[in-house]
């Protein structure tokens, strides 16, 4: 329901940008943009100049790869509208759009229109799914290796460790060679006497501690921002990337109680035979399942059922 009311203010506005910019459509071109993309909060971020817009506002649509034609082709596609914006013009003609997107976003080649004019850019965001999995209990302590992708005689650098809330940051550890000094609170520096051959490096861990604050298990991402990398004594800003990871932490659970209320009873039973029976769709949580799991066979029957029946008595 949320991405459809989200989806609906946006393709308003898309309606009420299109209308104001009717005169105006081909004013300024759309070259030499820069586009990039945040897989964690799912945003895109287009950037410019725009000379001839000095001081103005610029209009901004991005298309969904399955939209085809031109500028106005948007008033029939407005299904397709990933985003959109009014942006302020700085006096030098500089101008930047963040935007989160409407749903996920696929792999493609999408249309930006900059105040009529198009700009064509392939993006996707990266699926968490696909990243490196770490499995944890409530309170235990991980170290997320610190994996620099495709580089080359690199020697050093300067990173920031983004994390989410249920992981507090203890410190960090060098690889075999490498050493990894804290900055600052999130950034990190790390450096080595001897280059490194090509491919992906690991130069040290990022030390965390797991927590979970409700009822059930929680998924933390992890990633790294290279801010500066060093190769061949050259620094070198931006377009350095860091491998992600994903951190599965899980509750304790006790055997049988599948409503997680510290007890097993009656309860547990009634509950589990609601979501054998698909009992208006019934969904288990993950330590749920674990919880109602308990005759060993990774498979939640029956058996179970009656196994958890025998722990009431």
């Amino acid at each position: 329901m949320k991405n459809k009311v989200k989806k609906g203010l946006v393709v308003i506005l898309a309606l009420c940008m299109l209308l104001t910019m009717v005169p105006v459509i081909g004013a300024s071109a759309a070259a030499d943009l820069d586009v990039e993309t945040n897989w964690r909060d799912k945003s895109i971020s287009i950037s410019g100049t725009l000379e001839d817009l000095a001081g103005t506002q610029a209009s901004v649509f991005v298309m969904s790869p399955a939209f085809s034609g031109g500028f106005m082709d948007i008033f029939t596609n407005m299904d397709l509208v990933v985003a959109a914006g009014q942006v302020p013009v700085g006096a030098a003609g500089e101008f930047a759009y963040t935007c989160s997107v409407v749903e996920s976003v696929a792999a493609g080649n999408y249309t930006i229109f900059v105040n009529g004019a198009a700009y064509g850019a392939s993006f996707t965001f990266a699926d968490a799914t696909d990243f490196p999995n770490y499995y944890v209990k409530d309170g235990d302590t991980v170290l997320i290796p610190i994996i620099i992708q495709d580089c080359e005689n690199l020697s050093g650098g300067i990173a920031k460790v983004n994390y989410d809330s249920n992981l507090e940051l203890l410190g960090y550890y060098g690889a075999d060679g490498w050493m990894v000094s804290s900055k600052d609170s999130d950034r990190f520096l790390f450096a080595t006497g001897t280059a490194s051959a090509s491919g992906d490096v690991t130069v040290g861990y990022a030390i965390f501690r797991a927590s979970v604050d409700g009822l059930d298990d929680v998924m933390a991402l992890v990633s790294f921002d290279v801010e500066q990398a060093v190769f061949n004594s050259e620094i070198v800003v931006g377009g350095v990337e860091a491998t992600p990871a994903r951190i599965n932490i899980e509750v304790d659970v006790l055997a049988g109680d599948v409503n997680l209320d510290g007890k097993v009873d009656l309860l547990d039973v009634v509950l589990l035979m609601q979501f054998l029976a698909d009992t208006a769709g019934y969904e288990m949580s993950p330590a749920q399942k674990r919880a109602a799991e308990v005759t060993g066979n990774a498979i939640i029957d029956t058996a179970d059922v009656v196994v958890i029946m025998q722990m009431c008595l």
